[in-house]
């Protein structure tokens, strides 16, 4: 299942790896880089400040500019996008372990998240949330 499964994203891979590198070695080095690890630059120390707002708001104006740039400036800004989602993933998981790890809950206990409050939600699969913790 593997190979056919790698065979049958490899359209994906490709652009997931052309945003790795616009990040690590292209425009997000150039300007952002500081030799730390991706989760220690200024994007994820502020989305783990302020919440991924600011990467959402970033997604949306990449997205409203790519629409009337041409060709490759649309395709680095939909890359760029790419890594800003990135960034949110991460500030959520980050978020979401640190709270469960507080509160005691296994990440698969949490059926919501509010990166707005901090609150945390568990439940069946009937929607029957209880909150159960905050964060900082």
């Amino acid at each position: 299942m593997g190979a056919e499964r790698d065979s049958q994203y490899k359209s994906l891979m490709r652009v997931l790896d052309q945003a790795f590198s616009r990040a690590s070695i292209g425009k997000g080095k150039e300007r952002h880089a500081t030799n730390e690890p991706f989760e220690h630059q200024q994007l994820c120390r502020d989305l783990k400040a302020l919440g991924i707002s600011p990467a959402l708001y970033q997604i949306r104006k990449k997205a409203l500019e790519a629409s009337r740039l041409p060709y490759q400036q649309t395709r680095n800004e939909l890359l760029d996008i790419i890594v800003y989602a990135a960034a949110a993933i991460i500030a959520c998981d980050r978020h979401i372990s640190q709270t469960a790890e507080r509160a005691s809950l296994k990440d698969e206990n949490i059926a919501l998240f509010n990166l707005d409050t901090g609150e945390v939600h568990t439940g069946g699969a009937h929607g029957d949330e209880t909150p159960k913790g905050e964060l900082p």
